[in-house]
């Protein structure tokens, strides 16, 4: 995932840095092919915040879940199961 954000990020900062000069934005078509080319980064880089969110939610999710856990008297009945040879 770190790889594809780079990579959006380097295309994004060529577009606005050096490319954005071979897009004619005097003209309906230079235009258009910019937005074209600004909708498909905006398509990839939704793709990838839904990723992150939905990361996000599991890593909440595995979090509460350790708590509740830990909370509970599990750990305390696993350590006296350990050390009772059983």
């Amino acid at each position: 995932m770190k790889s594809r954000w780079k990579s959006l990020v380097r295309e994004r900062n060529r577009l606005v840095h050096s490319d954005l000069i071979d897009y004619d934005l005097e003209t309906s078509e230079g235009r258009i092919r910019l937005s074209e080319k600004l909708d498909a980064q905006y398509d990839r880089i939704s793709a990838l915040l839904s990723e992150v969110a939905g990361t996000q939610k599991g890593y909440a999710l595995a979090m509460g879940i350790l708590q509740q856990f830990h909370e509970s008297e599990e750990p305390k009945s696993l350590l006296s199961i350990e050390a009772n040879g059983s």
